[in-house]
């Protein structure tokens, strides 16, 4: 009976530092942020079409998926809307006649499916007092395509980082907000935004020092 308590003991230990044990997430921005609303000299377009995509795995690896599909459009969205050129955007593909404005958005989270699982696993059996770091990696590729034959106009790619900090400690920096939902948001549509300033060719000292690849891809780059 003896054993039999203890071991409900340590299971309601385990469910409690699991519920009780903290994840918080920051962005690396190693994509510069740049308030692109000071920019007023051209005129936004009324609408751009995306063709949105979005991947586990690197680009030579890559592996769809779908179940993500519905925050990434928000995501998507959002980020072109603020970047000042579009007033909205549409997923849904165009006839072949019109000039509407076509992007493929390719979107990669290349963090291996393990790290997160077993950051998890060693927080739950030290009850989250040794606090436990894991970085997720996003790959961003945007591609402006030709509105009627669908070929790839202009091409550009960039790189940035989330780490995620997890147990007791983390928990006063999720109380404030730096959530894993939010870092995921605020990074990809920095990428996003970054692409299309890039494209935009906004400034030189902008291009000086953007962590893009740009169409010139180099695999060495990403090789971590």
């Amino acid at each position: 009976m003896q054993n039999l308590s203890q071991v409900w003991c340590t299971l309601a230990l385990l469910c409690l530092s699991g519920i009780l044990g903290g994840c918080a997430a920051f962005p690396q921005y190693q994509v510069p942020v740049r308030d692109v609303h000071e920019r007023n000299d051209y005129p936004a377009n009324e609408l751009a079409y995306v063709d949105l995509r979005f991947y586990e795995g690197n680009p030579e690896d890559p592996h769809p998926d779908d179940l993500e599909y519905s925050s990434m459009t928000g995501i998507a969205r959002q980020a072109f809307i603020d970047s000042g050129r579009y007033q909205d955007v549409t997923f849904q593909r165009p006839s072949l006649h019109s000039s509407v404005p076509r992007y493929r958005l390719s979107i990669y989270d290349e963090t291996p499916l393990t790290v997160p699982a077993l950051t998890g696993l060693l927080c739950v059996l030290t009850y989250d007092l040794f606090p436990m770091i894991a970085s997720q990696h996003f790959y961003v590729s945007l591609q402006q395509l030709d509105p009627q034959t669908g070929a790839v106009l202009q091409e550009s790619h960039n790189t940035d980082t989330i780490h995620a900090y997890f147990g007791w400690l983390a928990i006063p920096a999720w109380a404030l907000g730096h959530t894993h939902h939010r870092a995921i948001n605020d990074t990809l549509e920095n990428q996003i935004k970054g692409l299309l300033q890039k494209k935009a060719g906004y400034n030189a000292d902008y291009n000086a020092d953007y962590n893009d690849d740009s169409s010139e891809f180099r695999d060495s780059d990403r090789k971590r």
